[in-house]
């Protein structure tokens, strides 16, 4: 029988950083999240890239 589940990721995510934001923040982020279509951990981690990367 087939093994079933996620599939072995080639870089996993096994860090954890926790944030806590205020309740405005965290509806604006929810906000931008939903008008994007995306997710709030794919908006924060998109900026962070684009903070720290060497552009």
């Amino acid at each position: 029988m087939a093994r079933m589940g996620r599939p072995p990721v080639k870089e996993a995510r096994e860090e954890r950083v926790n944030l806590r934001l205020t309740k405005a923040e965290y509806e604006r982020l929810k906000a931008y999240a939903s008008k994007y279509n995306t997710t709030m951990t794919k908006v924060i981690l998109k900026r962070l890239e684009d903070i720290i990367s060497d552009k």
